[in-house]
């Protein structure tokens, strides 16, 4: 699962606000304040128990994926692990009165030494993913390299105890210049490792965005702790505290991540929510005992509340009560009470207690609910990308079921339209040969031949303007020209039920620009359907006239009329009206959608309108009017010319129009 757009910001949020923190911090990170070497025993305790936490759930996803370079961060964190214990026991004060082994120096190398390794392993985890992302490591390399690593933590310490014996007493409280120089190199390797990550994308995985994180958050106290120059500094105790709440803060994060990727709410998980929660609350703990020389014992639970609300965020409302009951536990230890309150003042105490818990009580009330909007809200994105990708697929099915039937519509209409040539030149033979033959059969299969032939040709239309395969031959036309063949191609059915046709044309000659066998094919398909929708003994009515820059015919009828319903999906295909009212075949349904596709070819629109069932409709067609043409001298008489790959089509056509039977070629 890659870095989500969302996860990618709050990367970029929180990497500008350690950036202010180092900025606004640097310029008094020299100051000295009061001494309080316990301070590194919180420390200790508190990053060993992060990075023994993170370091076994990296093992645990290590074990699952067998990536090498998770391998590689597993040992990052449990050297970071081993030398915190190291150098939190070797620390003066921190632990007992004094120290347990080592001196000062050792402390201050193993810090260095901290630093340094764990950036060294952090940047080879960046360079293990570049190039062996593919690999796979066996599982028990896992207790060869854990094994490895704690052997070089315990050498580390026993080198370091006693390296630096004979160094003078008077520089022991400062860093060494090759500490300085150290401390830069790592530095520049955290943000080598961060700028990597970033290239790259993460990875296309979360959990190097939140390895990034780490990254930019060991730059800022590297930082801030090399401008301290001393210990028991402002830079040096910020150093030390945002350590210890960013880990605890990343380790949350990561925690959080295992849970939201777990594919079921098991025993892991909850585990994984609870876990999160008391690290969260140990960070607050943690960062208010370090507030303690500047806000004593007041205000005890004033970083509690934030703990409690990440924790209801991430886990629900267990974990969240979770983390006030721990919160509440570790600051009574740490902390005590308020100094306002007075030693044997029970109602203080219990109103401090009371205010504590309505105020967990309403952060988690808040919190649970927001929470289960906000998987709401995810699993209802979640529905929609799986409707969306279906959506897709089954366009993509229908898109191909569509050029599936175009193909077959015009294979069809192509091979059916092919015998209907020599048929009809074979009825025209017939005529010639036998005049005295039955004329009312001739009659009766020219008008089937011309319905068949009238339906396939739609079919042949209709495939190739689906398939964008329609030429035109655009020349300037009179409207008065195609609109006369038009007329005269449905003369016979009007005529055939008795109906009254009425033409008005323009007060005079417009033009427009088109193909004029197309547009007589609208217009005739206009005055069919008309005519096939409209009782015997009707009355239909063309007229033309002008809008603008555009001509406007119209096509009206007394007829059936068309439902509102009906309006909008009159012109699509197949689409018939019920036409037992008119006693007529209802067709195919592809003449509208044929005269729609023609017009909007033309850069019109056709347009259907009807007051409702028995109110008749009208048709519209809309064209864009053009300049009259200049006249042109006759063109001279040409040859005919015919051409086809069907025999009997050129054999029965040298039959009609040749000498005796004599064919074309």
């Amino acid at each position: 699962m890659s870095a989500s757009p969302l996860q990618r910001r709050v990367f970029a949020i929180l990497s500008i606000l350690y950036g202010v923190l180092v900025v606004g911090c640097v310029p008094w990170a020299s100051r000295t304040v009061s001494v309080a070497p316990s301070v590194v025993g919180i420390y200790g305790i508190g990053m060993l128990f992060a990075d023994l936490c993170t370091a076994a759930m990296l093992a645990r996803l290590f074990l699952s994926q067998r990536r090498p370079a998770l391998l590689v961060l597993v040992c990052g964190y449990l050297f970071s692990a081993g030398v915190v214990l190291a150098y939190t026991l070797s620390f003066n004060g921190a632990v007992l009165a004094g120290r347990l082994f080592g001196d000062d120096y050792t402390a201050s190398a193993l810090f260095v030494a901290l630093r340094l390794g764990t950036a060294l392993l952090f940047v080879t985890t960046v360079l293990v993913e570049s190039y062996a992302r593919s690999a796979r490591a066996k599982p028990y390399l896992l207790y060869v390299a854990c094994a490895a690593t704690l052997l070089v933590c315990v050498a580390l310490a026993v080198v370091f105890s006693g390296y630096y014996l004979t160094v003078p007493a008077a520089v022991r409280e400062y860093f060494s210049e090759t500490g300085q120089i150290i401390c830069g190199a790592t530095i520049v390797l955290y943000c080598v490792g961060a700028c990597i990550i970033w290239r790259r994308h993460a990875f296309n995985d979360p959990l190097y965005l939140w390895l990034a994180l780490i990254l930019v958050a060991s730059a800022a106290d590297l930082i801030l702790s090399s401008a301290a120059g001393a210990r028991f500094t402002v830079g040096w105790y910020i150093a030390h505290c945002s350590s210890v709440v960013s880990s605890y803060l990343l380790l949350t994060f990561l925690l959080g991540e295992l849970a939201a990727v777990a594919r079921s709410p098991g025993a892991m998980v909850i585990a994984i929510r609870y876990t999160a929660a008391i690290a969260i609350a140990m960070a607050a703990i943690i960062l208010r005992w370090t507030l303690l020389p500047w806000l004593k014992s007041d205000v005890p639970y004033a970083t509690l509340f934030g703990a409690v609300a990440v924790a209801v965020w991430m886990g629900g409302w267990r974990p969240g009560l979770t983390a006030a009951i721990v919160g509440l536990a570790g600051t009574a230890l740490l902390i005590g009470q308020p100094q306002s309150f007075a030693a044997n003042d029970g109602w203080n105490t219990a109103l401090g207690l009371a205010v504590y818990v309505a105020t967990c009580a309403l952060i988690i009330g808040l919190g649970e609910a927001l929470r289960k909007a906000r998987d709401d809200y995810r699993r209802s994105q979640e529905m929609y990308k799986e409707v969306v990708l279906e959506l897709k697929q089954r366009a993509a099915e229908l898109q191909q079921a569509n050029s599936v039937k175009s193909v077959f519509l015009a294979t069809l209409s192509h091979e059916l339209r092919n015998p209907l040539a020599p048929l009809r030149n074979g009825i025209a033979i017939l005529r010639r040969r036998a005049p005295e033959g039955p004329g009312d059969v001739y009659a009766m299969m020219e008008r089937q031949f011309g319905l068949l032939t009238r339906l396939i040709d739609d079919l042949l239309d209709v495939s190739r303007v689906d398939r964008g395969k329609l030429e035109l031959h655009r020349e300037t036309i009179a409207v008065e020209s195609f609109i006369d063949a038009a007329i005269e191609t449905a003369r016979p059915n009007i005529e055939g039920k008795s109906h009254e046709l009425v033409v008005h044309y323009a007060p005079r000659s417009f033009h427009v620009e088109g193909d004029s066998t197309r547009l007589a094919q609208v217009i005739a398909n206009l005055l069919n359907n008309a005519a096939k929708y409209t009782p015997a003994s009707g009355r239909i009515e063309l007229s033309t006239r002008t809008e603008g820059p555009q001509l406007v015919i119209s096509v009206r009828d007394n007829g059936i009329g068309i439902p509102p319903a009906d309006l909008a999906r009159i012109f699509d295909l197949f689409v018939q009206l019920d036409a037992s009212k008119t006693r007529e075949a209802a067709g195919l349904g592809l003449g509208l959608a044929l005269a729609r596709s023609l017009v909007a070819l033309h850069g019109g629109e056709l347009k259907a309108q009807s007051a409702g069932v028995g109110q008749g409709s009208e048709f519209q067609v809309h064209l864009p009017l053009a300049s009259a043409p200049s006249e042109t001298p006759h063109p001279p008489g040409r040859h005919l010319h015919v051409f086809d790959d069907n025999g009997a089509t050129s054999i029965s056509m040298g039959a009609l129009w040749g000498n005796g039977g004599s064919s074309l070629h």
